[in-house]
């Protein structure tokens, strides 16, 4: 794909995608358990308390994890 039919792409997006990408850039991994956290809070699974909880160890875990990496890389 050429460079300004991605830039087009990412101006549409909207700013929680645009966020999500950034942190997709940063762990992989924390992006998908982000969506998951945000999907159960929409549909009530969790309460807002729990997602605030559970989304502040999957950061500290996420950080543990790209530290492991590097070591070991």
């Amino acid at each position: 794909m050429e460079k300004i039919e991605t830039e087009n792409l990412y101006k549409e997006l909207k700013s929680d995608e645009k966020i999500l990408i950034e942190w997709y850039r940063e762990n992989p991994l924390s992006v998908y358990i982000e969506i998951a956290l945000i999907k159960m809070f929409s549909l009530g699974i969790i309460t807002e308390d729990e997602y605030k909880k559970y989304q502040s160890e999957v950061a500290k875990k996420a950080d543990i994890l790209k530290e492991s990496c590097r070591k070991s890389g």
